[in-house]
């Protein structure tokens, strides 16, 4: 069993043994599913003595025994015959992955309605707006100001940020008016902004706006001029190399060399002013 188990060549069986009152048995079993995945042993090398264990179908004069053929499922679609040799079947029907559970008689055929898988968009989208809160909120703490502590934000004032912040809002604001049948807006997802200056979603809005036309919401938030789409072109023209990002931090540091730069020219004329 282990040397089965752990050969490198193993070509898809499994092993193991079986204990029972009647002694123990090695049985094997094939990994893939399907008739063309029928499992035979032979015997090469050695003494012999696992000559025994040689197993052909074909030939039912061995010691080993099947105890389950290796079958295809058997289904029809529409009333036409098909087979596959897995239950996940996954070229029946373009675009269409079936799980055959069970099996049915002829008479009692089951009924498939096939539509938009709307769960992963919802998944999708929630991340969105997550990390949209997320960069929203860090705005509101690098702009803040405590008038109690006297406390400002680290960039409070910053016109940088301040432009970032007005082009994001500007985005998320749009109206799509090229969208002719659908959601030309975040508000008709139910994504809209609330007291705190972040977005909630409305669930079954966003889940009505997926099952009327997910097409239509995919162009709203990816489309070319989508918000999405916006927002990553906008994030790019910051964050990218040689980009806004780049550029103010290049020139803060050479405005921080200017200061060293005169600060030892200071400390120099200090020095002849003392000693004269």
């Amino acid at each position: 069993m282990a040397a089965i188990n752990s050969a490198t060549n193993n070509p898809g069986v499994s092993a193991s043994i079986l204990t029972t009152s009647a002694g123990s048995r090695l049985v094997l079993s094939g990994t893939a599913t399907g008739a063309a995945n029928a499992i035979t042993v032979t015997q090469s090398g050695g003494d012999g003595g696992l000559a025994a264990l040689a197993y052909d179908p074909a030939n039912s004069n061995t010691k080993l025994t099947q105890t389950q053929a290796p079958l295809n499922a058997n289904f029809s679609i529409n009333g036409f015959a098909a087979t596959s040799p897995s239950n996940v079947v996954t070229g029946a029907i373009t675009g269409v992955t079936l799980t055959l559970a069970k099996a049915t008689a002829v008479a009692t055929p089951t009924t498939l309605t096939v539509g938009n898988d709307t769960t992963g968009a919802q998944t999708s989208i929630g991340t969105f707006v997550t990390a949209l809160n997320g960069v929203l909120t860090s705005i509101q703490t690098l702009t803040s100001y405590d008038a109690s502590t006297q406390t400002a934000g680290v960039l409070l004032g910053n016109q940088t940020l301040l432009s970032f912040k007005n082009q994001l809002s500007k985005i998320l604001g749009e109206v799509n008016s090229s969208i002719s049948n659908g959601p030309q807006t975040l508000a008709a997802l139910g994504i809209g902004a609330n007291t705190q200056g972040t977005y909630d979603t409305n669930a079954t809005s966003l889940t009505n706006a997926l099952t009327s036309n997910v097409s239509a919401v995919g162009q709203l938030l990816g489309g070319t001029n989508g918000i999405a789409t916006q927002i990553n072109s906008l994030v790019t023209q910051y964050t990218q190399s040689g980009g806004l990002i780049d550029t103010i931090n290049n020139g803060l540091q050479s405005g921080l060399s200017d200061v060293a730069n005169q600060q030892a020219a200071l400390t120099a004329r200090m020095k002849v002013t003392r000693q004269r």
